[in-house]
C-alpha cells in the first residue's frame, strides 16, 4: 500500500505510529548524507544506529538485531553486498532497503538475487524513502 497524501510531514506522523518499537540500522559511507537521513529516520524510528561502512554495520548487526537494515552499495571496508550476505547468513527474514547511486542492472540483479525489500536510488527522494519504509513496516507487523 503507498501512501498518497501530498503532506510529507502527515505521511512522517503516520509512518511514527506504524513504527513504534521498531529499530533500524542505517549504513551509509558519505557523512553529510549519513547525519541528513538519519536525522530523518531518528523522526520515525524510536532505536536507530548507524555505521559509516559494511564492516562497522556487520559489528553493530552482531551486537543487536535491527527490524530494519537500509545500507548502500559501493563502501570502503566492506560493500553493502557483502554485509547483506552477512546478515542474511544470520537471519534470511532480515528486511533490507539498498540506497544508491547505482542503477546498473549488475547492481539490480545482485539485489534481486539476495531477495532484497526495496533499491531506491540516490539522491534519496523524501517521498520514495517513506513509501519503501512504509511497504517495509507493513511487511514486519
Amino acid at each position: 500500500m503507498t501512501m498518497m497524501k501530498n503532506n510529507i510531514s502527515e505521511n512522517i506522523k503516520e509512518l511514527k505510529e506504524k513504527a513504534d518499537g521498531l529499530s533500524v540500522l542505517y549504513v551509509e559511507d558519505e557523512d553529510t548524507l549519513r547525519e541528513k537521513t538519519s536525522n530523518l529516520f531518528k523522526k520515525i524510528f524510536p532505536t536507530v544506529d548507524v555505521a559509516k561502512d559494511g564492516k562497522e554495520g556487520l559489528d553493530r548487526y552482531k551486537q543487536k538485531k535491527y527490524d530494519i537494515v537500509v545500507t548502500d552499495i559501493l563502501m570502503p571496508n566492506m560493500d553493502g553486498f557483502t554485509l547483506i550476505k552477512n546478515i542474511l547468513k544470520d537471519n534470511d527474514d532480515q528486511e533490507i532497503i539498498i540506497s544508491s547511486a547505482y542503477n546498473e542492472e549488475q547492481y539490480l540483479d545482485k539485489a534481486a538475487e539476495l531477495g532484497i525489500s526495496s533499491y531506491i536510488y540516490k539522491p534519496v527522494k523524501l517521498n520514495e524513502l517513506v513509501d519503501v519504509l512504509n511497504t517495509s513496516i507493513e511487511k514486519i507487523s
